[in-house]
């Protein structure tokens, strides 16, 4: 069994943050990925999170086609405004299965209530 994470901004296609492999991988923190996305122009609200787990080599889930879970949305505070064909750099952080934080270009968000953790 596996699970991958995979990112979403605007309407560019998804892109692999990462993947965990049940059967090699040990369950380490935090799990980083930056990603950079060509964007189509307009208003950027957020960061959609699309998780996929395969539980054997003809049964997976995906949250975005009917599993008991949805695709995640993580908003940023004031929205992006971006022209076509620039380039937009993401970054999702897991620092356990509370603490969540993303950057989309320079505006980062955290779950942490206080402030956002980065160092």
């Amino acid at each position: 069994p596996s699970v991958s994470v995979d990112l979403r901004l605007g309407l560019a296609p998804l892109r692999r943050a990462w993947g965990f492999d049940f059967a090699r991988d040990r369950a380490s923190f935090p799990r980083r990925a930056r990603l950079s996305f060509r964007v189509g122009g307009g208003l950027i609200h957020g960061l959609a999170v699309v998780v996929r787990v395969r539980l054997s080599r003809s049964v997976t889930m995906d949250s975005t086609y009917g599993a008991h879970w949805k695709p995640v949305f993580l908003p940023v505070e004031r929205p992006i405004r971006t022209r076509r064909g620039e380039r937009l750099e993401a970054e999702l952080v897991l620092h356990d299965a509370t603490n969540v934080e993303w950057r989309l270009g320079d505006r980062m968000q955290s779950t942490l209530l206080e402030r956002a953790a980065y160092a």
